[in-house]
């Protein structure tokens, strides 16, 4: 299978994965909130987020705190997705230039240098 198709299918299905994750824990967390109206979560927030999470139920963003940490999370796992994401990249790219070093395929580092530097010189130029 190529690289660039199994990166892609890796991305995507992290997500669905992910998404997947997150439904399934909001079902749980419907069904424990159903089983135990009568009983609450232990939560500290400091003052500022307590805050933070007032305004936004006020605003009218979300309906309860339970929408606001199910968004909270939603986000935390997507924003791991993408540094997962992030990090396979690079070491899909470290690994095709320890390749490409092991056949020889080698850079000159002080031209590739003075080349970005001439690039930069162009794009940027002093003012």
């Amino acid at each position: 299978m190529p690289q660039a198709l199994r990166h892609w299918l890796y991305m995507h299905l992290g997500r669905l994965v992910a998404k997947s994750a997150l439904i399934g824990l909001h079902a749980k967390l419907k069904a424990t909130s159903a089983n135990h109206a009568n009983s609450a979560m232990a939560l500290s927030l400091p003052p500022e987020l307590q805050q933070f999470a007032d305004r936004q139920i006020a605003s009218g963003k979300y309906t309860s705190l339970d929408e606001i940490f199910l968004a909270g999370l939603q986000a935390l796992a997507e924003r791991e997705q993408v540094y997962q994401g992030r990090f396979e990249a690079l070491r899909s790219e470290i690994l095709l230039g320890a390749d490409e070093a092991e056949r020889g395929e080698l850079l000159d580092a002080s031209l590739e240098i003075d080349a970005i530097r001439q690039r930069l010189r162009s794009r940027y130029p002093e003012q």
